[in-house]
């Protein structure tokens, strides 16, 4: 709040900054609206991301002020090492901006973990922490390993295919590369989707040839289905991509994993590959005794609060939630730094393959005003 006003002129003393965040996470990028005239903004927006590593990355912060006659102006700036957020659990705290005369950020972010617990779905925790976001906060996590295609159709007469896959979840959408001219395509593709609700939903598999552009073979995954196997997860399943009479066998591993707070686990941040993984898991199966051997209990550790330990069966997610208000203040020219505020909530991380981060604006107590943004970063896979 109180941001630098970068509007003002000689000859109009009464317009005021219109400002905007960009919010960036490794190779993601995220911007709110653009909130005209108003050097207090109140975003109130959510963003997801995905982060494969918290060391070395930050979580970027970019304030500007919107010009349609020429370039945006900065307003401020603010990075926080993702290693911070980490090993902190949680931070929640005014961040002075650099790189302004004034303005505070004030952020609430939290680090969350991923379960293998179906019930942690019906918590209303999330609901609760982000009531006052635009969007819904999505409870779950599914990891997607597309393997191979075999037998596809000819889309014409002595065409052979450049076939390619499209998986949707709700209005996400996502695809493989294109293998050219061959009917047994090797994919070996991961995707990551956020889901809300698993009832009533599907993941929707469609092949598709490159150059003509017609379909292949479509499948429908049940979420539910996904929900009710074993710790939520198929490996290296084998179905059927249907076209007409013509069916071409698709392998596929999928897992779902559910978000948890972290005060209901333990953490093993000394291992990497505990905080981390390989993502191996989601393209080869391996027999379900070494999963057990690896783990070490595996079933039991999310009711019994012990970490999953980094293997085929585990992953790791972390939710970065930030709620932003922002407040200028003078400061020494020394340093330089302007205040706008923000806050960010609730991470959860454990032990696996995926890191996701949540950063999310959301209002503020403190009279100053307040700005919610969310960003979710998260899942490491080699």
């Amino acid at each position: 709040m109180n941001l630098e006003n970068k509007d003002s002129s000689f000859f109009s003393k009464k317009d005021k900054s219109d400002p905007y965040c960009q919010i960036q996470v490794g190779a993601q990028l995220f911007k709110t609206r653009t909130i005209n005239n108003d050097l207090n903004p109140v975003f109130n927006e959510c963003f997801e991301a995905v982060v494969d590593q918290a060391s070395g990355q930050k979580l970027r912060i970019e304030l500007f002020d919107e010009d349609t006659a020429g370039a945006d102006e900065e307003l401020g700036r603010l990075s926080i090492p993702l290693e911070v957020v980490r090993k902190s659990g949680e931070i929640e705290k005014w961040f002075h901006l650099e790189g302004c005369k004034h303005g505070e950020l004030h952020l609430r972010v939290n680090w969350l973990n991923l379960s293998t617990n179906p019930r942690n779905l019906d918590r209303d925790v999330w609901e609760n922490e982000w009531i006052t976001a635009d969007k819904p906060i999505h409870p779950a996590l599914l990891m997607v390993f597309v393997d191979s295609v075999s037998n596809l159709p000819y889309p014409k007469a002595n065409l052979e295919p450049s076939p390619f896959v499209e998986l949707s979840l709700g209005r996400t959408t996502q695809r493989t590369p294109v293998k050219v001219k061959t009917v047994n395509p090797l994919f070996q593709t991961k995707f990551l989707f956020f889901v809300k609700q698993p009832e009533g939903q599907e993941l929707k598999l469609k092949a598709f040839d490159d150059g003509t552009r017609r379909e292949l073979g479509e499948l429908n995954i049940p979420i539910i289905s996904i929900m009710n196997q074993p710790n939520m997860e198929i490996f290296q399943q084998t179905f059927q991509l249907v076209h007409g009479i013509h069916s071409s066998p698709v392998v596929v591993t999928a897992r779902l994993r559910t978000f948890v707070p972290p005060e209901n686990t333990v953490n093993s941040f000394d291992v990497p590959s505990a905080a981390y993984g390989t993502g191996q898991h989601i393209e080869r199966a391996e027999k379900r005794s070494q999963l057990r051997e690896t783990n070490n209990g595996f079933q039991n550790h999310t009711d019994s609060n012990v970490p999953l330990k980094a293997s085929s069966n585990n992953n790791g997610s972390a939710v970065i939630q930030s709620r932003q208000s922002g407040r200028c203040q003078s400061r020494p020219l020394t340093r330089s730094l302007s205040s706008l505020t923000a806050s960010s909530s609730t991470s959860h991380f454990r032990s696996g393959h995926n890191f996701v981060g949540r950063l999310k604006a959301g209002n503020n107590t403190k009279k100053v005003g307040n700005h919610h943004l969310q960003a979710l970063h998260s899942a490491s896979y080699k």
